[in-house]
C-alpha cells in the first residue's frame, strides 16, 4: 500500500469498513487531502537508517502530525536513502497520521524498476520512462505545509521513540476520543495517559494488561504504578503475542463485545483476564 510511494506511486490503504464500501457500490468515497513536503537535507550520521529517519520525524511532529495529510519526503537525505529505504519511510508514513508518503521517482527508481518481471520492455520500457521523469513536483509547487529538518539532528536506534505520545498529543484530541491497542512501552507517556483518561480529557481507552508471561499468573498484573484497572473508562484486555491461540479468541470476543458500549457513553464492568479464568 503506502510502501509503493517510495516509486513515486500514489498509494493507500483501506480498512474493512470501506472494502465492503467498494464491494455494495463499486465505489470509494473519499476527502481531498492537504498536501505536506518534508525536506530532509544532508549525510546521515554512522549508523542511523531509514526507520531512523521516520521515527525521528514523528517525534518532530507527533504521531497525528500528518493526519488529514499526503506527504512528499524530498531533499538529499531522502534522494540518498536505497529504494528500499524509501520504501520503509513511505509505509511508516501511517505511524505519523498520513494518508500516504511518496518519493518523486528519479534514477534510482528507474533502474530498481528496470528489468523485472512486470516492468514495461522494449520500446514500451522508453514510452514509461518518458512519462515518469515527468512525475515530480514543480518548483514552483505549493505545499498546506512545509517541514524542514537537518539529517545533522536524527540519532540512530529509534532513540527518538520515547515519550512521543506525550500529553501535548491527548491535549489536541477531541473529547470524544478513544485511544485502543496500547502497550506497555516508553513510546506512550503512562503519565500523561492516566492524566488524559481519569480527568476524562478523552473518552476511554483499551489498554493491554501487562503480564510477564502466562506462566506467571500470580505475579503482579498491574506492574505500571498507574492505576488503569481502577478507571471505569478503561477497558484491559490481554497482550495477542502472550496468551494462547485460545485466549487470543475471548479477548477479542471481550473487546468487540465492550467496545460499542464504550463508544456510546454506557456504563462499563471493567473485566480483566487472569490466566485462563475470565474473574
Amino acid at each position: 500500500t503506502a510502501t509503493h510511494g517510495a516509486l513515486g506511486c500514489l498509494a493507500f490503504g483501506i480498512g474493512a469498513s470501506e472494502v465492503a464500501h467498494v464491494l455494495a457500490t463499486q465505489t470509494l468515497w473519499q476527502e481531498k487531502p492537504k498536501t505536506m513536503r518534508i525536506n530532509i537535507e544532508g549525510e546521515l550520521s554512522p549508523g542511523v537508517v531509514a526507520k531512523d529517519v521516520i521515527l525521528h520525524l514523528i517525534s518532530v511532529i507527533g504521531a497525528n502530525g500528518a493526519t488529514g495529510y499526503m506527504i512528499e519526503y524530498a531533499g538529499s537525505t531522502v534522494r540518498n536513502l536505497s529504494i528500499e529505504g524509501r520504501m520503509t519511510m513511505c509505509n511508516m508514513s501511517i505511524e505519523a497520521g498520513g494518508r500516504a508518503g511518496m518519493v518523486a521517482p528519479d534514477k534510482k527508481t528507474f533502474d530498481y524498476i528496470k528489468g523485472r518481471k512486470h516492468s514495461p520492455k522494449n520500446g514500451n520500457w522508453d514510452l514509461a520512462l518518458k512519462d515518469w521523469r515527468t512525475l515530480f513536483s514543480d518548483k514552483e509547487a505549493t505545499f498546506d505545509k512545509e517541514i524542514y529538518v537537518k539529517s545533522s539532528d536524527i540519532a540512530p536506534g529509534g532513540q527518538e521513540t520515547r515519550n512521543m505520545i506525550n500529553k501535548h498529543c491527548f491535549s489536541i484530541m477531541k473529547p470524544d476520543s478513544i485511544i485502543a491497542n496500547v502497550g506497555r512501552g516508553e513510546v506512550i507517556q503512562e503519565e500523561a495517559l492516566y492524566e488524559a483518561l481519569s480527568t476524562r480529557r478523552i473518552r476511554g481507552g483499551i489498554i493491554d494488561v501487562w503480564y510477564n508471561y502466562p506462566s506467571k499468573i500470580n505475579s503482579n498484573p498491574w506492574p505500571s504504578k498507574f492505576p488503569f484497572h481502577k478507571l471505569d473508562n478503561v477497558i484491559m484486555s490481554p497482550h495477542n503475542s502472550a496468551w494462547t491461540q485460545a485466549m487470543s479468541h475471548r479477548r477479542w470476543d471481550f473487546v468487540a463485545a465492550n467496545l460499542d458500549r464504550l463508544a456510546k457513553g454506557a456504563e462499563l464492568k471493567n473485566i480483566c483476564f487472569n490466566g485462563e479464568r475470565v474473574d
